[in-house]
C-alpha cells in the first residue's frame, strides 16, 4: 500500500508502487507548504510500460488528459522540483525511452507514431533525440526541444527525405470553436 503523510506543512507519500496489466510505475512524493505556494519534489520510475496503462494512471490521479490515447514502450525515470503554481520555475531532471509508441493528440489529425526516441528532462524543457517518427506520409528524423512550459518555445532540428506542403495542411486537426 501506500502509506501518505499529512501535517499542517507538508504531504508526502513513502516510495509507492502502481501496476496496471503489466505496468509498473514506482515514485515518491513531497508536497511542502500546500496551502499555499506548493512546493513539489517528486520521483517517478518505469521501466517497460505500456503507454495506454500510464496514460490511464495519470487520468486516475487527476491528470488531464482528454482526447490523448496511445500505446508503446516507455522507460522513464524523471524527478520534478519547484513550485506547483509556476510550471516555469520547475526543475526536471531525468531520461525516458520511447519505442514503437503510437499517440493520438485532439491537436493532430493524424496519430504520431514514434519507432524510437531518446527524452531528457532537464530544468524547464524536454529535449527529444535520436527520434525517428512519422504522421500520416511524413516520416521524420532528429532532434526537437521544447522550453519554457507556459509559453513554449520549440526547437527543431529535423530531417525528411520528402515534404508535400499539400499534405502537411491535412496533419493539423481544425480548431473547434463557435464560428
Amino acid at each position: 500500500g501506500v502509506e501518505v503523510a499529512l501535517t499542517p506543512k507538508s504531504l508526502s507519500a513513502s516510495p509507492f508502487t502502481v501496476e496496471a496489466g503489466g505496468t509498473r510505475l514506482t515514485g515518491a512524493f513531497q508536497l511542502d507548504d500546500y496551502l499555499e505556494r506548493g512546493r513539489l519534489n517528486a520521483e517517478l520510475r518505469a521501466a517497460g510500460a505500456d503507454l495506454a496503462e500510464l496514460i490511464h494512471m495519470a487520468q486516475a490521479f487527476g491528470v488531464s488528459s482528454e482526447g490523448v490515447s496511445g500505446e508503446g514502450n516507455v522507460t522513464v525515470d524523471l524527478k520534478v522540483r519547484g513550485p506547483v503554481k509556476n510550471a516555469d520555475a520547475l526543475d526536471l531532471s531525468g531520461t525516458a525511452a520511447l519505442t514503437g509508441v503510437t499517440l493520438r493528440v485532439p491537436a493532430l489529425a493524424k496519430p504520431l507514431q514514434v519507432a524510437k526516441a531518446n527524452v531528457m528532462f532537464r530544468e524547464n524543457s524536454v529535449v527529444m533525440e535520436n527520434a525517428s517518427a512519422s504522421i500520416g506520409p511524413l516520416s521524420l528524423a532528429g532532434r526537437v526541444a521544447v522550453r519554457n512550459f507556459s509559453a513554449p518555445q520549440v526547437e527543431f532540428a529535423l530531417e525528411s527525405e520528402r515534404i508535400n506542403p499539400d499534405e502537411l495542411k491535412g496533419l493539423m486537426a481544425e480548431a473547434k470553436g463557435d464560428a
